[in-house]
């Protein structure tokens, strides 16, 4: 079985501009204000990228204190949490690594309240990915009752991003691969 998105290097692709958020920018457009705020969240989404997700946090919080309800700068602090989880992960630290992918979760839950569609539906996608990368790194570091659990629930996650995205291939990829691991447990 193809490994599916989960099992690569979480993907930092929805800079402002392709998500249309220019227009939520606090009312100027093109002005000094807005282009300081993308100037920086454009750098934050950089140093996901270039493997540097905890430099990443810090940028993006401050524009949270600037954007408070910016749904796109939840994603991005998603993105960088869940990068750091992996990297936490890579290095045997499953504790760090599980309360990033539940800091993680919590802003991709934060994000997938969004109207717009793309957001909305990566948004929910990559929380449920959080689900699964925290079954899966953590397998072999705690108790089987406590894996099977992380699972269902990653289970859960994929079946109800289904419900709503009926057709998305990588999920339904996910969420088999996710049901072939709990066999094998």
């Amino acid at each position: 079985m193809a490994a599916a998105r989960i099992f690569s290097e979480m993907e930092v692709s929805l800079a402002c501009w392709a998500l249309g958020c220019s227009s939520i920018r606090g009312g100027a457009a093109g002005g000094a204000g807005a282009d300081s705020f993308h100037a920086r969240f454009k750098q934050g989404n950089t140093l996901v990228r270039s493997g540097n997700p905890e430099d990443a946090l810090p940028v993006f919080q401050e524009l949270q204190i600037e954007e408070p309800s910016d749904l796109s700068l939840q994603y991005a602090i998603g993105c960088a949490h869940y990068g750091s989880a992996e990297h936490h992960a890579a290095g045997g630290h499953i504790e760090d690594a599980a309360a990033a992918f539940a800091r993680a979760q919590s802003a991709f839950e934060a994000a997938a309240s969004a109207s717009k569609g793309m957001l909305r539906r990566n948004a929910a996608f990559n929380g449920a990915n959080c689900m699964a990368r925290n079954a899966l790194v953590g397998v072999s570091h705690v108790d089987i009752e406590k894996s099977i659990s992380d699972f269902r629930k990653a289970i859960e996650g994929y079946h109800g991003l289904l419900a709503q995205y009926p057709g998305f291939a990588e999920a339904q990829q996910n969420l088999d691969h996710m049901q072939y691991q709990l066999k094998k447990l």
